[in-house]
């Protein structure tokens, strides 16, 4: 269902936009803006870019929280300094392990990105940002086809 997402939302935008005029960094704006325009109603842009952005806020701040999480456990069960599963007072969150991970991220970020052009760097962000994305997929996948592959297993071993 996923990939059809994906697939269905693709070919929409090459209906909307030739192959060679979509933009890599906004194709889906690009053909956003233009059935707006075709439709005389230009509010759907604004309302798609608002959607967009209170969706990624959602995800950052999820993904931020989730991936703060093992460092934290992992204070608390001592594997790490205690420091990284300490709470904070106010609004309850591993406050050390966030900022942490801020800092590791934003060295990396900046180490990545040193002799790149604005264009090439956003790529670069791009791209990465797709491939985590996506790393929970392949996890879902597996274990889909671990079941899967267990399943025909035990029926081949009744038969026997």
């Amino acid at each position: 269902m996923i990939a059809a997402i994906y697939v269905i939302g693709t070919i929409a935008v090459l209906i909307m936009v030739p192959a060679a005029a979509v933009d890599p960094k906004s194709g889906v704006f690009q053909a956003i803006a233009l059935g707006s325009t075709a439709l005389r109603f230009a509010a759907v842009g604004v309302l798609a870019a608002a959607l967009v952005t209170l969706g990624n806020a959602g995800g950052v701040g999820s993904t931020v929280a989730g991936v703060a999480r093992v460092p934290f456990m992992v204070g608390i069960d001592r594997y790490l300094p205690s420091a990284f599963g300490k709470i904070h007072s106010r609004w309850k969150t591993p406050y050390v392990s966030i900022l942490v991970q801020a800092i590791i991220s934003a060295i990396v970020l900046l180490l990545i990105q040193v002799n790149e052009s604005a264009n090439s760097a956003y790529q670069i962000l791009v791209d990465a940002a797709i491939i985590l994305y996506f790393i929970p997929f392949v996890y879902m996948y597996a274990s889909a086809s671990n079941w899967l592959i267990a399943r025909i297993a035990r029926k081949i071993n009744r038969r026997r």
